[in-house]
């Protein structure tokens, strides 16, 4: 290489490298989310068990469609690319305990008069298996839609593609990876049906 070609290769390389730094500054910023950060703002002054409507009132008024008479018993860890708040619906009269995860990689549809118990996860975004050199391979998402009356015990996962029906109980540390019927209480790793309800 002459000695102008190496005065010159850095100036060539130099828009290269700017492109990859914005490409990875946009990787690290995609799930930053201005609105949700203004809720979680208003929301952090409040401790937990006090304020459960002013946290519902907040995600309202940053765009997502929560019902009237919900309530968070602290905000929720919302999660997720896009616009989240086009990602998540939930109905009135609901109650979230403390530690709710809502991962909105696809559609949470969540009904009237749900009761959700603390450290509950609902996951819209899984994997497939790959090859054995690396067994995460691509990605798949599935919306989750939860009926009215549910009631989804403490620490329960509900994973992609799951419906849960009108009235359904899934008892608490439950894996549910299948959709359960109207009126049914489910338990176990994973859910399965022990009893339909009156």
């Amino acid at each position: 290489m002459t000695q102008l070609e190496q005065q010159i290769a850095p100036v060539e390389t130099a828009p290269a490298q700017g492109n990859k730094i914005l490409r990875v500054l946009r990787e690290e910023t995609n799930n930053v989310h201005p609105r949700l950060l203004f809720a979680q703002m208003i929301c952090a002054l409040l401790p937990v068990h006090t304020g459960y409507r002013v946290r519902a009132a907040a995600l309202r008024m940053v765009g997502f469609q929560i019902g009237r008479g919900t309530m968070f018993y602290d905000l929720p860890a919302i999660s997720g690319s896009d616009e989240l708040h086009n990602h998540l619906v939930i109905g009135k009269a609901c109650r979230f305990n403390l530690r709710t995860s809502l991962e909105l990689g696809a559609r949470i549809t969540i009904g009237d008069n749900v009761g959700v118990g603390a450290e509950t996860m609902f996951l819209t975004t899984s994997h497939e298996f790959g090859p054995a050199e690396r067994r995460c391979g691509p990605q798949r998402k599935g919306p989750i839609t939860i009926g009215n009356g549910v009631w989804i015990g403490v620490r329960s996962t509900i994973l992609p593609g799951v419906t849960i029906g009108d009235g359904a109980v899934v008892a608490a540390g439950s894996l549910v990876n299948r959709d359960v019927a109207a009126n049914t209480l489910v338990a176990g790793v994973p859910a399965k049906q022990l009893k339909e309800l009156a």
